[in-house]
C-alpha cells in the first residue's frame, strides 16, 4: 500500500519511513554498476506490511508510466545482484531489503511490447478516481431477493493439524 509521491513536509508516521525510489523515464545500464541514465527519481512512502505487486504498479502507473506495455521492474540487492519483480514474490525481496534500509531504488523500465497481464480494474487506463459507496447498503441484489440463511451459503473446509512429535 503506497501513499503517493512523497512531499518532504508531510507529518511522518512509522511506516511513512519506509521509502521506495522509482528510477524512471530512463535506461538501466547494466555494464557500469546498474547506473540508470537520463531519467527521473519519483519516491513513494509505502507500508512493508502492505505492499503488493499491484500497489507498486499502481505507482508506476501514477508517476506517468504505460504499464498497458511490458514494465521491467528491479532492484539491486545486498550482495549487489540485480533483483527482477514480476509478482508478489518478487515484492517479498524488497520488502527485506526495504526493511534492512528503510529506502530502496526501484529502476523502472517500460518497453513498446504489449503484454498479455490481465491488470485490475482499477490499474486500466482512464481508472484515476475509483469512487467507494462506504456506509451506503453494500448488498447485492441476489441478498435482497433470497430468504435464504448464511448458513446455507457456507462451505465445508478441512482442516490438517501437523504435530511436531517425532
Amino acid at each position: 500500500m503506497t501513499s503517493g509521491p512523497a512531499n518532504v513536509q508531510n507529518n511522518m508516521t512509522s511506516w511513512d519511513e519506509f521509502i521506495i525510489k522509482y528510477h524512471h523515464g530512463g535506461k538501466l545500464n547494466r555494464e557500469i554498476d546498474f547506473e540508470y541514465l537520463n531519467g527521473s527519481v519519483t519516491e513513494f512512502h509505502v507500508d512493508p506490511d502492505k505492499l503488493c505487486y499491484w500497489d507498486v504498479l499502481g505507482d508506476v502507473k501514477e508517476i506517468g508510466c504505460d504499464i498497458n506495455n511490458v514494465v521491467e521492474l528491479s532492484y539491486i540487492d545486498d550482495d549487489r545482484t540485480l533483483k527482477y519483480i514480476h509478482n508478489d514474490q518478487g515484492i517479498v525481496g524488497l520488502v527485506d531489503q526495504l526493511r534492512k534500509h528503510r529506502a530502496v531504488d526501484v529502476y523502472v523500465e517500460i518497453s513498446n511490447v504489449k503484454h498479455d497481464m490481465i491488470l485490475p480494474k482499477i490499474l486500466l487506463p482512464g481508472s484515476h478516481n475509483v469512487e467507494l459507496n462506504v456506509g451506503q447498503d453494500n448488498q447485492s441484489e441476489n441478498d435482497s431477493e433470497s430468504n435464504k440463511d448464511d448458513d446455507d451459503n457456507l462451505v465445508d473446509v478441512p482442516f490438517i493439524n501437523y504435530t511436531s512429535e517425532g
